[in-house]
């Protein structure tokens, strides 16, 4: 049966294939081998990981012809079969790495593909050195230093781990180590031009030796030789080299703009047409840098150029393909600023500005989540911060609490030309809200569900501490608790226990402490139950809300009660019985032969 419902599966696979092309053919062929393979026994009789194998490769396949969608797909196959294949989760961190949204996402396939360790196609080394990359690129350089460490002493001679590692101790300030795993690697490597850009980045003080070695180990094909060559030219000691290494820059087919940057600026015209023609008007960071090289009618064409971008523009300071700020240009004004200074995906900051102003702004910097809106900045009218599964908001009273997170003031749209160049720095130690701070200063609080975006409860605040809270807590959108506070302590509660809109228990406090709860289930002004919580804890029933208690249980300590009955309508208890703690036993017959019923709340 199990043989037939693979067939049939196998059947239904090529039944959906699109005309075979190199990767359908492969797909069809092995797919047959192992079904063929099972069925005959030459296999075990769980093909899961043998199939998941098959998809593999077709998934390395279609990521090398740059088929990435398509190479997700079938890494998703792939784990459909096998959920420890350590192949498929380091294939589906490499799709996912290439968004920066889904830094996070890749980083944890690369690391569950290492924990399984369950490889067989895909390197297990060069699965290491991409996270290591990762955690350099998000900014945790030990970590990236400990993994390249782990790639090396497997594969010593590993070129990109042993770069990886040079990078990792830069970053984290061990450069006497970067020094020499450089030096390394440009004995071993001469022809890597990595080494030789990061030496040059640890010191600056570029001369003829560099220019002698670039030009030894010329590499026209190669991406990481012309970006090192761009590096030189940023650093080039005169303007001239500058030139000439921009010039040849461009002869071996290098399109970055930031090569219209460096280089000397001949015909002014001429030089941003070209600057723009190779996509510098798509980073925000090259633009200021550009305005800061031309004349005040050149500035003014970068001004011009920000405000036809109507778009996106992004910042990416070590072009590298991901930006460590975004701000998007709408009818020639800024409307949001976006920083992800590690580039993990997840902006530290995102700032929501009308006319020059931030009105909101979502600050990640610190453990939790804040949200600020303004009053006007820099005054702060309301804050949101996560608790857990819910979402509390404060409503700040005017004029007590301002937070600037930005270097300068706007005073109006433009504050000054420059405003669309330079939207505002972060300020170097921005202060960042503590949530114990915000209660003082606020007014009111709400309470929300996250996942459902639904207010269930509010609060009046004083002085930081609750006066009055309103609860929803049937969330049928109406009000079903109410507590009132003196103090910031609980001293009386409704409760709609019922949930038909009515209060029907009421709550008493002492001191913040509940000792009493009484209970009208018939809405008619008459308490059926009354329960004390001090000591001795009882509980008081009226059967037939004549207001007078009926039958009374007291609580005597070691598991034993005293329960009073009323054996008239006088509210006199003249039948006692001592018994062991138990559900309380029906009221004697009253004249004309009836019970009274018990009530007793539901809590």
């Amino acid at each position: 049966m199990y043989r037939e419902m693979c067939c049939d599966g196998l059947k239904r696979e090529i039944a959906t294939m699109q005309p075979l092309g190199g990767v359908g053919k492969l797909r069809v062929v092995c797919v047959v081998c192992v079904v063929f393979a099972f069925m005959t026994g030459a296999v075990e009789a769980t093909p899961g990981p043998r199939i998941a194998e098959v998809h593999v490769r077709e998934a390395t396949q279609l990521i090398e012809q740059g088929e990435w969608d398509e190479a997700e797909r079938i890494v998703d196959r792939a784990l459909e079969f096998d959920e420890r294949s350590s192949d498929a989760y380091a294939l589906g961190a490499r799709v996912a790495r290439r968004d920066q949204e889904r830094t996070r996402e890749a980083i944890e396939w690369y690391e569950l593909a290492i924990e399984l360790d369950e490889f067989s196609q895909v390197s297990r080394i060069g699965t290491l050195v991409e996270l290591a990359e990762l955690y350099l690129r998000t900014e945790r350089p030990h970590l990236a230093a400990e993994t390249a460490e782990e790639a090396r002493y497997h594969r010593p001679r590993s070129a990109d781990a042993l770069i990886v590692a040079a990078r990792a101790a830069a970053a984290g300030g061990e450069r006497a180590e970067a020094e020499w795993l450089v030096e390394q690697g440009m004995q071993r490597f001469p022809e890597d031009a990595r080494f030789h850009r990061v030496a040059m980045e640890l010191d600056p003080q570029v001369g003829y030796e560099d220019r002698r070695r670039l030009e030894t180990n010329e590499q026209p094909d190669d991406s990481e030789y012309l970006r090192t060559l761009l590096t030189y030219a940023e650093l080039a000691p005169s303007k001239s080299e500058q030139a000439r290494a921009v010039d040849r820059y461009f002869e071996l087919g290098g399109t970055d703009p930031l090569a219209w940057v460096v280089r000397p600026i001949d015909d002014e015209a001429e030089h941003l047409e070209r600057f723009f023609d190779h996509g510098g008007d798509e980073d925000i960071i090259l633009l200021r840098r550009m305005a800061d090289r031309v004349s005040e009618e050149g500035r003014n064409r970068v001004l011009e150029q920000i405000r036809e971008a109507d778009g996106a523009v992004v910042g990416d300071r070590t072009r590298d393909g991901y930006a460590e700020e975004k701000i998007r240009v709408e009818g020639g004004e800024i409307v949001a600023w976006h920083i992800d200074r590690n580039t993990d995906g997840v902006p530290e900051y995102e700032v929501e500005l009308q006319d020059a102003r931030p009105v909101r702004i979502v600050d990640r910097s610190g453990d939790s989540e804040l949200r600020i809106e303004y009053r006007r900045y820099p005054e702060v009218g309301a804050v949101e911060m996560d608790r857990g599964s819910d979402v509390v908001r404060y409503r700040i009273l005017p004029r007590r609490l301002a937070h600037p997170v930005l270097d300068r003031e706007a005073e109006g749209w433009p504050p000054d030309p420059d405003a669309l160049l330079y939207p505002w720095s972060l300020r170097a130690e921005p202060a960042r809200l503590s949530p114990e701070d915000v209660p003082p200063l606020a007014s009111h609080r709400e309470l929300r569900e996250r996942d459902t975006d639904r207010i269930y409860a509010w609060e009046d605040l004083i002085a930081g501490m609750p006066s009055e809270r309103r609860e929803d807590r049937h969330r049928d959108g109406m009000i079903d608790y109410l507590v009132l506070y003196e103090a910031g302590l609980p001293s009386q509660a409704l409760r709609d226990v019922t949930g038909d809109g009515r209060f029907d228990a009421v709550e008493d406090y002492t001191t913040g402490r509940l000792f009493q709860i009484r209970y009208d289930r018939d809405g008619d002004g008459v308490y059926d139950y009354i329960e004390t919580l001090d000591e001795p804890r009882t509980q008081e029933w009226d059967y037939d809300g004549d207001g007078q208690i009926d039958a009374m249980q007291t609580d005597l300590g070691s598991g034993r009660v005293r329960i009073l009955f009323s054996s008239g309508r006088d509210g006199i208890l003249d039948l006692s019985i001592d018994r062991l703690r138990g559900p309380l036993p029906a009221a004697p017959l009253r004249e004309g032969g009836s019970r009274g019923r018990q009530s007793e709340p539901e809590e």
